[in-house]
């Protein structure tokens, strides 16, 4: 038996059915089919891919089977041996093994009661609370019930005896009539769960010499245009228009489709074989006579069923969906975590878990005898691999932006001895460089990793979010999903990491999970501000220092005069001339900042620092933080075009941003000959 046939016999023997769902990815001319199962009841996504739709369906079943072995619903003796379904949790050793968590952390729950994702909100819960069951028959009932209230008029003898049963055919024959032209205008108001229609219509009336107006909500179509009609009716009846209704009006049938009682005779034989059946059954048949009784003394009507109180409880209960969780599981045999496919051909595509980690350890051996490792994700992967496990170790590492990802992990690479693409590798948009399959580092952005989200994050082991106090929407998003797999699946690991988090806050969130803190040492920084800065350089702003836009780039004659006449207008303006300084500070200073514009940016003033800089005759280079890339290219194209910045055999100017090559990013990471400073 093949293990997607096992699947769909252990399906069968709890009333359920597989579902698979096969599309073709990739071009075609190297065409591969994606397959996913679902099982209804479970959130897992069995996912599974080769270049046929049988093998591809065989693997999303081996998937999905080694989750139930994962999960101890299904045992794996039960598993064929054919399958290749091992439930391969290795044994944890050396570093990591000697962390261990504290007990009361592991024993107090991740969410609060009723906020874990397999509770629904508030919003949804039926109106006796999330204990009682609503089924689809309650739900048609409700509506019936809504449409009888809406048919229901109490006071039609006050309006001529006009209802909505005649009030709508009654109205069409008097514009047939008097020849009106007019239809009815809908509009859909509320949410999609609880959706109203308004309907409204306006005629004019010649006897009145005025329009009346009917404006009606319900909750279809049909009834509103009933009730719209009904209140214009009404109102021609109460204005004289039209006369009184002469005709029957609606029965009531409240009691019809209710059965009347009637006696039915049996044998004793047969009656006698019903109450030993309900007792061998442990059923007690239901007393009609006594409760008919007692409800005849308290005069009140009381509703007998014939089921018993469990049994009609287990028929109106549906079988609950749990809230989605992104899909996870640990590194499996024959799959690529990194490309999230299987692998068809070579060596890996048989070879267990524990063949690899054994081929590793014999590598890394030999590889990392000049290594220098100090980085938090090689010291979990090196671990992994001195223990003989590390085909279980594939590290995911966030970067907040695409140069700190590659440079991050050209870094790594080098200390590991080794090229891009073997254990280490990065992936940000557009350009990738995967690292192997087993035991091996990822750096990438957040958007990367909110969309290998999307398919879910099978076989890495580690999860290492950097810089998390950086807090953008990607970041949050995914600390929402990762929280929320690392309530549901113990066994993925969650680092976060930064300088200068706030630890409680973060803390909290993850339900008090444990705390490592690194000590190191700070380097001195000391602060200059701009007045600071013209004490220093005894800078003095040119004529036209007013005149430069925010992006860097002069104003022409036209947007002279214009900020000239503005100029005293705007109360952020005067904030540099109205300021108050010490002192300390020089009358010059004074004046000086009095002149600038605190809205713009002077490059003159760069240009006089990178002077008194130059003054001072030390080595290191020059790093300039801007906002933007137009003022980050008109800075540069500035410097370059000074007698001393642009000479380039003392200055090296470097603009940095994303949007250009990485070739030219690199450019910043490499050390210039002696006598050149570095600008950037």
């Amino acid at each position: 038996m093949d293990i997607k046939s096992f699947l769909f016999t252990w399906c069968a023997r709890r009333n359920l059915t597989p579902e698979f769902n096969i599309r073709a990815t990739g071009p075609k001319h190297r065409q591969r089919f994606l397959c996913e199962v679902r099982v209804d009841g479970y959130t897992y996504v069995g996912a599974g891919n080769s270049i046929t739709k049988k093998e591809a369906q065989k693997n999303a079943s081996r998937d999905f089977i080694n989750y139930l072995v994962r999960s101890e619903v299904l045992n794996e003796i039960e598993v064929p041996v054919d399958a290749n379904v091992i439930n391969q949790t290795p044994e944890t050793t050396g570093i990591i093994a000697n962390i261990k968590p504290d007990q009361s952390q592991n024993q107090k729950p991740v969410f609060q009661e009723g906020m874990d994702p397999q509770s629904m909100g508030q919003a949804y819960h039926a109106v006796g609370g999330p204990s009682e069951t609503y089924t689809y028959m309650d739900r048609l009932q409700q509506q019936k019930n809504v449409a009888e209230a809406e048919d229901l008029d109490v006071n039609a003898s006050l309006h001529g005896n006009w209802t909505m049963e005649n009030a709508k055919s009654k109205l069409h024959q008097y514009m047939q009539m008097n020849k009106i032209n007019a239809d009815y205008a809908y509009k859909a108001v509320g949410p999609d769960h609880t959706r109203s229609f308004c309907c409204e219509m306006t005629i004019y009336v010649r006897d009145l010499g005025r329009n009346v107006t009917g404006r009606e909500t319900a909750s279809n179509k049909q009834t509103a245009s009933k009730s719209c009609a009904l209140s214009i009716v009404r109102q021609l009846y109460h204005l004289g228009v039209i006369e009184a209704f002469s005709g029957t009006l609606k029965k009531d049938r409240s009691g019809e489709g209710i059965m009347k009682p009637y006696p039915v005779a049996i044998s004793p034989q047969l009656e006698q074989e019903i109450e030993e059946t309900l007792q061998d059954l442990g059923i007690e048949p239901m007393d009609v006579e006594s409760v008919k009784s007692e409800s005849t003394q308290e005069g009140e009507s009381k509703v007998v069923t014939l089921l018993q109180l469990d049994r009609a409880k287990a028929m109106r209960e549906a079988r609950p969906v749990p809230g989605g969780v992104v899909s996870w599981s640990p590194p499996q045999q024959n799959w690529n975590v990194w490309t999230a496919c299987n692998i068809d051909e070579g060596p890996l595509a048989t070879s267990s878990l524990e063949d690899i980690s054994n081929d590793l350890e014999k590598h890394h051996r030999s590889m990392c005898q000049n290594s220098q490792l100090y980085q938090v994700c090689q010291f979990i992967l090196d671990d992994y691999i001195a223990s003989g496990q590390g085909a279980w170790a594939n590290v995911c590492v966030t970067q907040p932006r695409r140069i700190s990802a590659v440079s991050v992990s050209e870094r790594v690479a080098n200390e590991r001895c080794e090229e891009l693409g073997n254990s280490v590798g990065y992936s940000v948009r557009f350009e990738s460089i995967l690292p192997r399959p087993y035991g091996s580092i990822m750096f990438c952005t957040v958007g990367v990793l909110l969309r290998k989200l999307e398919s879910g994050l099978r076989g890495v082991s580690h999860v290492l979010v950097d810089e998390v106090h950086e807090r953008d929407a990607d970041t949050d998003f995914a600390l929402i999903l990762l929280r929320d797999m690392a309530h549901t699946y113990p066994d993925l690991r969650i680092i976060l990491m930064s300088a200068t988090v706030d630890v409680t806050l973060f803390t909290n969130y993850f339900g008090n999970c444990p705390v490592i803190e690194i000590p190191g040492r700070t380097y001195p920084v000391q602060q200059y501000f701009l007045e600071d800065c013209i004490e220093l350089t005894q800078f003095i702003p040119p004529p036209d220092i007013r005149k430069r836009k925010v992006s860097g780039k002069r104003v022409n004659k036209e947007e002279d005069d214009d900020e000239d006449e503005g100029l005293g207008d705007d109360p952020e303006e005067d904030l540099n001339r109205n300021c108050v300084l010490g002192n300390n500070y020089t009358q010059h200073t004074k004046d000086t900042i009095s002149k600038m514009s605190e809205k713009d940016l002077s490059f003159e003033l760069i240009e006089a620092l990178l002077l008194y800089i130059k003054n001072l005759d030390g080595d290191g280079a020059v790093l300039i933080f801007l906002t933007g890339w137009n003022i980050i290219f008109a800075l540069a194209k500035h410097l370059m075009r000074s007698s001393i910045f642009g000479d380039t055999s003392k200055y090296l100017i470097l603009p940095l941003h994303s949007q250009i090559p990485r070739e030219d990013q690199k450019k910043v990471f490499i050390t210039p000959p002696p006598g050149i400073t570095k600008v950037y």
